[in-house]
């Protein structure tokens, strides 16, 4: 009876120990479980965050790379914006290029035009204080823009179009002007008036001179065609050109002879008349006053020689240049001038001015007859 007892609660025992066992399985296995979830959470936030931040990264090197190629390509289309333009076809003369000799304040009367390379220049002066007008316009035959580079005291006027400018300059004997900057026309024109007459337009560094109008256009440049180099040794030869003499008309006769008026103390002004190959211009006046003559003559051919003439002892100045020369005169009564020699000449022409006023034809006389001119500046021509 004792022993049953004690089985049965033997049989007890087992029986709560393997529960107990069974549930320190279920805990150990719960918490197992639970630790390998929040491992795995873990895991997987970590995962997530390195995810984040690869993203992040990769978005940053991806705005970076655009910012870049924006910069690069602002960068590409600036340098497309900044490079030159392609020239322009063909070359100005180089008879007009580079500022006119003798081109200054209170200068002999005129315009004066060149141009340095992709610029053209259009200046006027006259010789003294006193207004003079110059009115006229300068036409391409493409569009450009032009500036006032530089303007006296006078009311100027500058019209601006697209293909130049019509000008007005109240001219006290500074210097009035414009600039044409850079432009592909192929031709310029300059018309222009002094006072209302045909102006004197002077061109280039060598002053080569037109009456009313100057038109020039561009020389267009050849290639030449490229001549394989010789395979044997070429014999050493010397060539000399020889230029032949110009063939030239006859001056017309009624510009031949002194002036039949001409002497010492006459009215005042400019003799003019031809002698040969040479031409001579000479002033004087009555000798109870003292006058100053200032003018430029021009000749469309080399210049061979210029001799002065001063019988009066006055305080002269004869400047020669390549196609003619300039003068200034302080005359009182006696006779002063100049003699220019150029043989191949067919064109001759005299502008001046006397007390800083323009020369007007009753104050010019030509040849034996001392005729006037038809208009000034005066043109003698074969």
């Amino acid at each position: 009876m004792i022993w049953k007892q004690h089985r049965s609660n033997r049989k007890a025992q087992l029986s709560l120990f393997s529960a107990l066992l069974a549930v320190g399985l279920l805990v150990s296995t719960a918490t197992s479980a639970s630790a390998d979830s929040g491992k795995g959470k873990g895991d997987d936030k970590k995962s997530e965050n390195a995810k984040s931040k690869n993203s992040d990264k990769t978005d940053k090197d991806s705005n970076d790379n655009e910012q870049n190629n924006e910069q690069n390509n602002e960068q590409n289309s600036g340098n497309g914006r900044n490079k030159n333009p392609a020239p322009c076809r063909g070359d100005w003369a180089s008879t007009s290029a580079h500022r006119p000799n003798g081109l200054r304040s209170k200068g002999v009367a005129g315009i004066y035009v060149w141009h340095d390379g992709a610029q053209w220049n259009v200046y006027a002066t006259h010789t003294d204080t006193n207004l003079v007008t110059f009115t006229g316009s300068v036409r391409f035959d493409a569009p450009t823009e032009s500036d006032g580079k530089h303007l006296g005291r006078g009311s100027d006027v500058l019209q601006q179009s697209a293909n130049g400018v019509d000008f007005v300059f109240k001219n006290y004997g500074d210097l009035d002007g414009v600039r044409f900057k850079g432009s592909c026309a192929s031709t310029i024109t300059v018309s222009a008036l002094i006072n209302g007459q045909p102006a004197t337009i002077f061109v280039g560094r060598n002053v080569t001179p037109v009456v009313g109008t100057f038109v020039e256009r561009r020389i267009l440049s050849t290639t030449p065609t490229s001549v394989p180099p010789s395979t044997t040794s070429a014999i050493p030869t010397t060539t000399t050109t020889t230029t032949p003499p110009c063939v030239v008309a006859p001056w017309n006769s009624t510009f031949v002879g002194t002036p039949s008026n001409f002497r010492r103390g006459a009215a005042a002004g400019l003799y003019i008349w031809v002698d040969g190959d040479r031409v001579r211009i000479e002033t004087t006046r009555p000798n109870n006053s003292t006058s100053v003559i200032k003018g430029v003559v021009s000749v469309n051919a080399p210049v061979l020689s210029v001799k002065s003439i001063d019988t009066d002892g006055g305080i002269d100045e004869v400047s020669p240049a390549l196609n003619g020369a300039t003068f200034t005169f302080l005359n009182s009564g006696g006779i002063d001038g100049l003699e220019l020699r150029s043989p191949c000449a067919t064109q001759i022409v005299v502008s001046a001015t006397i007390d800083g006023q323009p020369i007007v034809t009753q104050q010019v006389w030509i040849g034996k007859n001392a005729n006037n001119p038809t208009s000034v500046p005066v043109q003698l021509a074969r």
